[in-house]
């Protein structure tokens, strides 16, 4: 009755609700402390999961094994982990709870760190951020996706002791070079652009470069980055061929337009076999033009807008003979532009980075209409 295999065992239900009592009576009575429920949880991974620390003290008393694999691959101590929940680490491994133990794609606990107190807190109990996985990359490098973890390891001598190891692979990122694109200005501040660019291969030889992968993602930001740690605009990072080749043919008209104003070539001639006629011919010719034929702004703004938004001179809206009569200068008016959210500042923006931000945005305004709110006197 006590060990029957249902929906819900008993064991498990205890365990999870804070009734110490009845969890002692029933593991006196002989229930079994490993027991599963529908989802492959044992009792102790559940007390783990509710933050139940007196519960996960009596399971582990009564012999519970701390490293069983429970649902999803996960072990009790990567629950923990996950939580968040540094006393309930430290109960597990008191308990014979093993650090070392891996996920199933052979990352450490580390990758699941998501705050620096706990990243911190396992780097004591010994764990190596230096151990690779199934993938050869350290783990180390997976760290550098979380926000508190990220500063951590920027700010102490941890990433001058690790980066020089191995590039970052982007490739292991599900999203590339966007996963790490918000961390990119800090380690440029924090390690200067030329130990950037030994951490970041901006020319991968069998997968797409980082600057076509920020361009068909219309990240400016990271394009800006990776340009000014000497990623070379002309790179075939992509089959189609370069990042503004990649931007065009995707439809991306702001990483079009940035591209061209860092200085990209709008047409030029591969030497990279991709059709049967690039073969004979032994050369190939790239249009951005035409990779933009299914895209009608993108032309257009090569044709005409390239050269119309271009800042110009005004004359005067009257003309030299013009009989309107001249009226005094009013003085300055006074707006008030909030920049909240990804537009203000951020702790990682340095003053002078901060300043050019700013210039940025009142560049872009210029030539619009700003609705405003006279301010009182």
């Amino acid at each position: 009755m006590l060990n029957c295999k249902s929906h819900a065992p008993i064991l498990c239900l205890a365990a999870k609700q804070r009734r110490c009592e009845l969890l002692k009576r029933l593991l006196e009575y002989g229930a079994n402390y490993d027991i599963r429920d529908a989802a492959g949880r044992t009792p102790l991974r559940l007390a783990v999961q509710e933050r139940n620390h007196d519960n996960a003290k009596i399971l582990l008393k009564h012999g519970a094994n701390p490293n069983a694999r429970c649902d999803r691959f996960l072990f009790a101590l990567q629950t923990a982990v996950l939580r968040n929940d540094h006393e309930m680490i430290d109960i597990l491994v008191l308990n014979g709870a093993d650090p070392n133990m891996r996920l199933w794609n052979g990352r450490s606990l580390l990758c699941l760190c998501t705050t620096r107190k706990i990243f911190q807190h396992l780097l004591s109990l010994g764990l190596d951020p230096l151990a690779g996985n199934l993938e050869g990359q350290p783990d180390v490098h997976y760290c550098l996706t979380s926000d508190d973890v990220d500063f951590f390891i920027l700010q102490t001598s941890l990433i001058h002791t690790y980066h020089h190891r191995e590039p970052i692979a982007l490739a292991i990122f599900k999203d590339g070079i966007l996963a790490i694109g918000s961390l990119l200005p800090k380690m440029v501040r924090v390690l200067g652009k030329e130990s950037v660019k030994s951490m970041i291969d901006t020319e991968p030889a069998h997968t797409r470069s980082p600057l076509c992968m920020a361009a068909i993602s219309g990240a400016l930001d990271i394009i800006d980055v990776l340009i000014d740690i000497g990623a070379d605009l002309e790179f075939e990072g992509h089959p189609i061929g370069t990042a503004l080749m990649t931007a065009s043919a995707s439809g991306e008209l702001s990483a079009v337009r940035h591209l061209v104003r860092r200085g990209a070539k709008i047409h030029y001639v591969s030497n990279r076999i991709q059709t049967i006629s690039d073969l004979f011919n032994k050369s190939s010719h790239r249009s951005a033009v035409a990779l933009a034929e299914r895209h009608p702004d993108i032309i257009r703004w090569f044709l005409v807008n390239r050269y119309t938004e271009q800042l110009k001179i005004q004359s005067s809206s009257g003309g030299i003979g013009s009989e309107e009569p001249l009226r005094p200068w009013s003085g300055v008016r006074k707006l008030e532009y909030p920049l909240v959210g990804d537009r203000a500042r951020q702790p990682y923006n340095s003053s002078i980075g901060y300043l050019r931000y700013l210039y940025k945005v009142k560049r872009s305004l210029r030539g619009k209409v700003l609705h405003y709110t006279k301010l009182s006197d």
